[in-house]
């Protein structure tokens, strides 16, 4: 299972309706991301795609610059060992971005589970068939929104859904928290990711509203990552 080649495509996910296809700013609604495929001389493949920051040409150019070279020739069998020799090479040569080795790896996965004539899940172990999967919102332009989305990831039959508020406001983040709570009932699960634009006295009003959502007789509650 020796690595030929590696390619990793640049994308860019455009929001519905967006005009012409032609980006307005860097905070249009756009989603960027890159694809990477390894091919092994046997002719197997695996792809997965991977998170690229503002810029998915620039994470690919950098990406490819670092792993084509560091992975062509290399064992896809040896998963554990590339990733001690990748960390090595990245820590003295690349400074890739932290997240630019995950599609990597599960390429690897994936190689791996060909290998073996198993789908992943049973090379992995076999224990669960399916597994609970919950829906993440971007920073969306209204409490309404936000409540719509919610409601959606619900009905089409999600476990959990995550917030993202704007963190323009503490106050304005509490009033979206209630009004998807209000409009997903009590029974289903929420989480909530303010990616760290509080301080603390604002992190200790959000945290106390969503304890007070408990306390008001709601079965489920709020999970927060952060």
């Amino acid at each position: 299972m020796i690595i030929k080649d590696v390619s990793i495509r640049c994308c860019r996910h455009l929001p519905e309706g967006f005009a012409n296809g032609k980006l307005k700013s860097s905070t249009d609604g756009s989603l960027e991301f890159v694809v990477v495929t390894l091919t092994t001389e046997c002719g197997a493949t695996a792809s997965m795609f991977g998170f690229a920051g503002r810029s998915s040409v620039g994470a690919g150019h950098q990406s490819f610059s670092a792993f084509a070279s560091f992975l062509r020739g290399k064992n896809a069998l040896n998963r554990e060992q590339i990733w001690h020799e990748w960390r090595t090479a990245n820590r003295w040569w690349h400074h890739l971005p932290i997240f630019s080795y995950g599609p990597v790896d599960i390429c690897l996965w994936l190689l791996a589970s060909q290998h073996a004539n198993q789908p992943l899940w049973q090379y992995l172990g076999g224990f669960r068939r399916e597994i609970p999967v919950y829906a993440s919102s971007l920073v969306l332009d209204s409490t309404e929104a936000y409540a719509q989305e919610a409601l959606e990831v619900k009905n089409a039959g999600f476990h959990a859904y995550k917030i993202h508020p704007p963190g323009n406001s503490v106050k304005e983040d509490i009033e979206i928290h209630e009004a998807v709570r209000e409009a997903v009932g009590p029974d289903f699960t929420l989480m909530s990711d303010p990616v760290a634009p509080y301080g603390y006295q604002q992190a200790l009003s959000l945290g106390r509203a969503l304890e007070r959502s408990i306390t008001h007789g709601w079965k489920s509650h709020f999970l927060m990552p952060h």
